[in-house]
């Protein structure tokens, strides 16, 4: 399901990237989805407290100017997926049902995406520490 710790750390990332504080995010959320939020809402998401809406996606997406990819911090194979979110937001032609089924889908396949690269970064990290540990070894 959706990890709410990491889309809080995007949000904040976002947040501080940007420039743009609580109040002001506030204000854009309002604006560009009608719905009402309060700045503990945009707390409790940045400290993985609750879960930012996945239906929230293109929202930030828009007020952040980043892509999918961006928001998500994605490699670039996962951008097809990102453009698949579009087209199935387009078609669901507002039905929120439909796309927030859709949208959970593709988040559940880029969730996987990002923990094969977390681990294929430990297991790099793993290979650096013997090399350097080697190299240490036989300077001496």
């Amino acid at each position: 399901m959706v990890n709410s710790k990491y889309i809080g750390e995007r949000i904040a990332y976002f947040l501080k990237e940007k420039g743009i504080s609580q109040q002001k995010l506030i204000a854009l959320l309002q604006e560009k989805s009608g719905q009402k939020y309060v700045q503990g809402t945009i707390s409790n998401w940045k400290n993985g407290l609750t879960s930012a809406p996945i239906e929230l996606t293109p929202v930030f997406c828009d007020i952040f100017e980043v892509s999918y990819d961006e928001f998500f911090g994605t490699d670039r194979k996962s951008l097809k997926s990102a453009v698949q979110i579009k087209v199935l937001l387009r078609e669901a032609n507002g039905d929120a049902n439909i796309a927030l089924e859709a949208l959970k889908e593709k988040y559940d396949n880029l969730v996987i995406e990002l923990k094969k690269c977390g681990q294929e970064k430990k297991e790099l990290d793993k290979k650096l520490e013997y090399v350097y540990k080697m190299m240490k070894k036989f300077s001496l």
